[in-house]
Order: C-alpha cells, then sequence, then structure tokens
C-alpha cells in the first residue's frame, strides 16, 4: 500500500496517518525571552496607561528545572514573576508550595509588553494542562 502524498517533506506530521505529534515538544535552541533591550529611557516601572495587559495562551516552559518538575501536578497554578538574569528580564513560574523557579516562558509574541506588564504588577498565573516528566504546558491569563 503507497503512503502517496509526500510533497513538501512532511516535518509538519511526523507520525503515520498524520496523527499530532507530541504535545510538549521543546526546542533544543529556544528562542531568546527578548529581542533586544527597548532602550528609551529608564520608564519608571508604568506601563503605558494603552498597554493591553490582556496576554492569555498556552505554551511549553522552557528551561524547566528537573528537581522542581517532578514535584509538579496537572491542574497545578504557579504564579508567574518578572526575573532579571543578566541583561535580561525573563518571565518565570514558581512552584505555589516552595517557591523555587520551574521554568521559563519564551517565544511569545509581544514578549516585551508581557515582562513590563509583570514589571507593572500585573498579576498573571500559569495552570498546569499538560506534563510528560520535565515537559510542563501550561495555560496564561490573569490571576
Amino acid at each position: 500500500m503507497g503512503k502517496g502524498g509526500g510533497d513538501g517533506g512532511g516535518s509538519r506530521n511526523p507520525r503515520p496517518g498524520g496523527a499530532a505529534p507530541d504535545p510538549v515538544p521543546l526546542s533544543p535552541n529556544p528562542p531568546p525571552i527578548l529581542d533586544g533591550p527597548d532602550a528609551g529611557g529608564g520608564g519608571g516601572g508604568q506601563t503605558d496607561p494603552g498597554m493591553q495587559c490582556n496576554h492569555a495562551f498556552e505554551i511549553p516552559l522552557m528551561s524547566v528545572n528537573p528537581s522542581v518538575a517532578a514535584t509538579v501536578m496537572m491542574s497545578m497554578v504557579f504564579v508567574i514573576e518578572a526575573e532579571p538574569r543578566g541583561s535580561y528580564v525573563v518571565a518565570v513560574c514558581k512552584h505555589p508550595v516552595s517557591g523555587a523557579t520551574v521554568g521559563a516562558i519564551a517565544g511569545v509574541g509581544r514578549m516585551d509588553e508581557f515582562i513590563q506588564c509583570l514589571q507593572a504588577g500585573v498579576a498573571y498565573s500559569a495552570v498546569v494542562i499538560a506534563r510528560n516528566g520535565a515537559n510542563i504546558r501550561v495555560r496564561v491569563g490573569r490571576a
């Protein structure tokens, strides 16, 4: 029985029969958290009043701490914080019991705005919607 329809290389559906790929694929080269400094002045910690801080998305966590991930359960709710790391500010998910960093949020559209909203005090949370070992997928929204 021929499989036909091989145009395009098949990289989008790697499994026979067009089955969906694993729910939480992690890139070996995650995108940077920010596209670069937003320059301008120092900014006084307040966001532009017109800024949209209604971010909501689903995403796999990056740079997951395996020992902390072992304690994560489905439907667990993480607090998201802006955490300085060198010249970047990273959005990290904190374990609700230990306060340890579980992993980082990266590759979101308008990531710089998301970070600015966090820094201005807008509260976001992340709910665990899938977990396979250290592969954790969360749904992010306003807390």
